[in-house]
């Protein structure tokens, strides 16, 4: 529905400039009532004033030209109906360079490309690490972690607990200390 209030206004403009629908414009009258009623209701006004015009002697064409001028200027847009051709290609390149900027920004910076990458690797020596070692590397590390956290548990618990009984014996009177 929104979209026919546009429509509608590429019909009145198509109508005045004396233009035929474009090819989907037409499809979207053939399938749509309301644009429809507006086509044939457009037709009707335009057939009256065209016929009252005749009976009335006819307007001069200087004067139908300088109407139709003046409705064009007083349009949104001045009266261009159309984009011009280098609008869409300049809108493309714009958003092509804007994606191009983008994926270089998003690039590491600094890293040598993945062929140097590999060949530094291949030369570098990396000394040679026994199976049967790597299950007790990981298991000193958790042990090591695991105590570092039981202790800080144990230590956050004692803190909670001084900081309670401080705050019961300074709300509850008789609760020792006093």
């Amino acid at each position: 529905m929104p979209l026919c209030n546009i429509r509608q206004l590429r019909i009145s403009s198509s109508l005045d400039d004396g233009r035929e629908l474009s090819p989907s414009l037409q499809r979207h009258v053939d399938a749509c009532p309301r644009c429809s009623r507006f086509l044939a209701e457009s037709e009707a006004l335009e057939d009256r004033l065209v016929k009252r015009s005749a009976d009335a002697g006819g307007s001069p064409a200087w004067m139908h030209t300088r109407i139709m001028a003046e409705i064009h200027a007083s349009a949104p847009g001045g009266g261009q109906e159309r984009t011009p051709a280098w609008l869409p290609v300049a809108a493309g390149m714009a958003a092509l360079a804007i994606l191009a900027g983008l994926m270089t920004l998003s690039a590491p910076q600094g890293e040598p490309p993945a062929q140097e990458t590999a060949a530094v690797q291949l030369s570098t020596p990396v000394p040679p690490v026994h199976p049967a070692s790597v299950p007790a590397r990981i298991e000193k590390h958790a042990k090591l972690a695991l105590t570092t956290e039981f202790q800080n548990l144990a230590t956050d618990i004692s803190g909670a607990r001084k900081f309670i009984s401080a705050s019961l014996r300074n709300t509850i009177p008789g609760l020792g200390g006093d």
